[in-house]
């Protein structure tokens, strides 16, 4: 699929219909020396309509420091 396509999909069914939440308890830092961090965790999908949140993912983010920031 063009990305055109899956960008207006995703805009025409997620965006203002569903939010994302973290699940506090899930949250880990880990430091990587001399260079930043990786987080991990998980959240929760939550329809806005309803306000019900059933469908959960892990996420995994690299930070990298550049210049304290």
């Amino acid at each position: 699929m063009e990305p055109k396509r899956v960008i207006d999909s995703i805009r025409g069914t997620v965006c203002g219909n569903l939010r994302r939440e973290l699940i506090v308890d899930s949250f880990k830092v880990r430091p990587i020396k001399d260079f930043g961090a990786i987080t991990q965790g998980s959240h929760q999908f939550c329809d806005t309509k309803n306000n019900l949140c059933n469908v959960s993912s892990e996420f995994t983010f690299v930070w990298e420091n550049r210049n304290d920031t």
